[in-house]
């Protein structure tokens, strides 16, 4: 909750707000579905928070991804104390309170810190059927499994990671057991497959959603991903370039140590930690989505990893351990920092104060153009009960220039003033 509210919304945030939460599900399901290429339950759950809530305040809106976060430090001392024992849970739930990553999706109005949540929920069901295989087991991770593959698409790639290190472990000595749980899988990836093709299947083969983001550069994995994954991307790239030296080597040796300490662990979260990444950048060949966000679940992975190395690495030595949690957390602290208070890591301009100028300033017979259309603008511009008529231009990056004089001289011989609101296009 700290600083909830320090940044206003940005435009994704307001357009969340605005879409999903303000629309009923059938004006969002029917046409911003096809905008945002995000499955249903996503639009479900942040409508219902939009009825109960509404969408004025932006602390409510905001604290949808803060209590799925919360839910996420109880889920990976689950995913820990499973996987290594109680201390490694309390290392892991730690890190993940105070991951500056997660800190930053907690805060904004977008799907990806419930997913992240939901994802390592279902890893930890996953992880209980194989060790109990109880019928309540079978029922409960193909039930969350289905849910958060409806929720986030690229959930598949963590459903089919986890399939995959069940094939490698136990198609030797339990062929069976092994068919019905990539059957059970099967269920949620056609399930996600069947959304995508009725809510989104106008965009398979055309031009009209292909990213907003980057396309693949192997390099990121280095300078962007793995900062982001585990003491946050939030500092200065003068920083990171002597950082993300130091990480790969502490990846490199904490997965070691894990490996030695337990084989089975080792391999599923080092499968989960690199797999779904790659998946993510095979993806971008074709669409621009090669953004640390698109698989934040791989988050879980990366702290039980390193909190694994610093559990075994106090168990020889108490201090060496405490050492390598204070410089973590010296490390997110800083970026934490960085996240609050540098500019350069601002996530939003003042929205608030521009809508209140305009507000105390413009009239019905004044004309607003937003030359960079941004829905966090339009949000404040809505709730600040101002008189003058606004419009984006232009519409779009490719909009006729004469389309766009046609616009600005009927606006001269119909209003008074005009005013300009100039943002560059992010």
């Amino acid at each position: 909750l700290y600083h909830l509210l320090a940044v206003p919304l940005r435009g994704d945030e307001a357009f969340a707000a605005l879409y999903w939460a303000g629309l009923p599900l059938r004006d969002s399901l029917s046409t911003i579905i096809a905008i945002e290429p995000f499955p249903p339950l996503n639009y479900v759950t942040h409508r219902i928070w939009g009825v109960l809530f509404g969408i004025d305040s932006p602390f409510a809106l905001r604290m949808l991804p803060v209590l799925g976060n919360v839910v996420g430090i109880a889920v990976l001392y689950a995913l820990g104390k499973r996987l290594g024992g109680k201390q490694l849970g309390l290392l892991a739930a730690f890190l993940w309170a105070i991951h500056p990553n997660q800190i930053w999706h907690a805060q904004d109005v977008r799907p990806y810190a419930l997913w992240a949540t939901l994802s390592g929920l279902s890893l930890w069901l996953g992880l209980r059927l194989i060790a109990r295989r109880r019928r309540l087991d079978w029922v409960l991770y193909g039930l969350i499994t289905t849910i958060t593959a409806l929720y986030f698409y690229t959930e598949l790639f963590f459903i089919g990671t986890l399939g995959l290190y069940v094939l490698l472990t136990n198609w030797r000595h339990n062929r069976r057991f092994v068919l019905q749980f990539l059957g059970l899988q099967a269920i949620a990836i056609v399930a996600a497959m069947l959304s995508y093709i009725i809510f989104q299947g106008s965009l398979v083969g055309s031009s009209a959603y292909d990213g907003n983001i980057s396309a693949l550069d192997p390099t990121l994995y280095l300078t962007w991903f793995l900062p982001a994954f585990t003491i946050g991307d939030t500092l200065p790239q003068s920083v990171l370039m002597w950082v993300w030296p130091l990480l790969i080597a502490g990846f490199v040796g904490a997965t070691i140590l894990l490996w030695r300490w337990k084989k089975a662990t080792g391999l599923l979260l080092g499968m989960l930690a690199l797999i779904p990444p790659i998946a993510l950048g095979v993806v971008s060949l074709k669409v621009r989505v090669f953004h640390p966000r698109y698989v934040l679940g791989a988050e879980a992975a990366f702290i039980l990893i390193f909190a694994a190395g610093i559990v075994i690495i106090g168990q020889r030595k108490k201090w060496a351990g405490l050492l390598v949690i204070g410089i973590w957390v010296f490390a997110a602290g800083i970026s934490l920092w960085h996240y609050h208070n540098d500019p350069a890591f601002k996530k939003s301009v003042d929205w608030p104060t521009l809508a209140h100028y305009l507000q105390e300033n413009t009239t019905n017979n004044d004309f607003i153009i937003q030359q960079s259309i941004d829905a966090a603008f339009g949000y404040y511009y809505q709730r600040a009960g101002i008189q003058a008529e606004d419009t984006g231009l232009p519409t779009s990056s490719s909009q006729p220039e004469d389309e766009i004089i046609q616009t600005l001289e009927k606006a001269y011989a119909q209003y008074h003033s005009i005013w300009v609101i100039a943002r560059p296009y992010p």
